[in-house]
Formats: C-alpha cells, structure tokens, sequence
C-alpha cells in the first residue's frame, strides 16, 4: 500500500491517492485498488480490479547481508533493514501448462 496520484472518478482529474494491491491465493488472482483522497478520507473502498488470473504460485526473496554469518543470502522472509533486492518468481497456469516468471530488482537505497 502507498500513496500515489490516482486518477478521481469523483474531481475527474488526477489527485493524491492510495493504491493496494493484493495476491487471493484462493482464487489465483492479482487484484488492485485505488482510492482518491475522498475515498481514503470517507473510508470509502475505491475501486478494485484484477490484474492478473490463473496464477499457480508467487513467491518473494529478499536479498539481505547477514553481519553474524558475515555474507550475502536470499531468504523467503523480510524480517528487518531494507533488502538489497527483491526476487518475484510467479507461475501462471495456461491450460495444461504452466509459465514460470522470475524478476530480479535491485534497491540502490539500501
């Protein structure tokens, strides 16, 4: 969740908003939601849509240095300090087939 302009169904004009996304891994699906700042301030839902379907996993690494093993590792858990990098790997189901997508994306910040 983080703020952003969002486009207003309301003011039919671009303004400061919340965007949400979400992973329902019942349904296999990405789903988005925006929230205009009368939205975020009425405790309105905004609008939700689904990005993406048929997802059979989505599974996130975090690249970190650990001081105490005194080395670098990917682990599938974000406990502390910003990662170094994040790793998305994402399996999507077409058929009898499955596509397997991975990305890799540094944070420079951290």
């Amino acid at each position: 969740e983080f703020a952003t302009l969002v486009n207003s169904r309301k003011l039919q004009n671009s303004t400061v908003g919340r965007v949400r996304y979400r992973y329902d891994y019942s349904k296999g699906e990405i789903a988005r939601q925006r929230m205009d700042y009368s939205d975020v301030y009425n405790g309105d839902d905004g609008i939700e849509e689904t990005l993406l379907r048929n997802i059979k996993s989505l599974k996130f690494y975090y690249y970190i240095y650990d001081a105490e093993k005194q080395q670098y590792l990917w682990r599938d858990e974000w406990r502390e300090k910003l990662p170094l990098a994040i790793r998305a790997e994402l399996e999507l189901k077409n058929n009898d087939q499955t596509n397997k997508f991975t990305k890799t994306v540094s944070i420079p910040a951290s």
